[in-house]
């Protein structure tokens, strides 16, 4: 179907549109998680096939984020996960700048910016902006991994 009509339009689809898409999939939440931390996939608590928990380059082993939440979501509760594509709000440690590529921090749920050659398997997505506000905030794109 042609569109006739700008405002008839998906938001994230074809010219004239300035936000790109964003894909999200439903997790059940391991831990309470606010809004723009980044996540990682927890599984062998028997109470789901897998649950997200806040991603953290302290845990052993450490496991890579998958995506970021957009919106906070209670220890237990089922909630959207951003896992690929724009995501409006990461919350970010204070030192991200535009076209950083971006990795949990020691601070559970938090990014921040990565190395290439040293943290290439941690990457989970690259930042559109500096980071700024507070809590610390920055746009980006979200890369891929499930």
């Amino acid at each position: 179907k042609e569109v006739e009509n700008m405002s008839d339009q998906i938001i994230g689809q074809g010219p004239g549109n300035l936000v790109p898409d964003s894909e999200f999939k439903m997790f059940l939440a391991g831990a309470a998680i606010t809004k723009g931390q980044c996540v990682s996939l927890k599984t062998g608590d028997g109470t789901a096939s897998y649950t997200v928990v806040l991603a953290d380059s302290n845990s052993t082993p450490v496991q890579p984020a998958i995506g970021v939440a957009p919106e906070a979501i209670a220890s237990g509760a089922w909630g959207k996960i951003i896992v690929s594509g724009y995501a409006p709000q990461v919350l970010s440690g204070g030192s991200v700048a535009a076209g950083d590529y971006l990795i949990p921090d020691t601070t559970a749920g938090t990014a921040v910016s990565g190395t290439l050659g040293t943290n290439d398997g941690l990457f989970f997505g690259i930042s559109l902006s500096a980071d700024t506000g507070s809590p610390v905030f920055c746009d980006a794109i979200i890369y891929k991994r499930i």
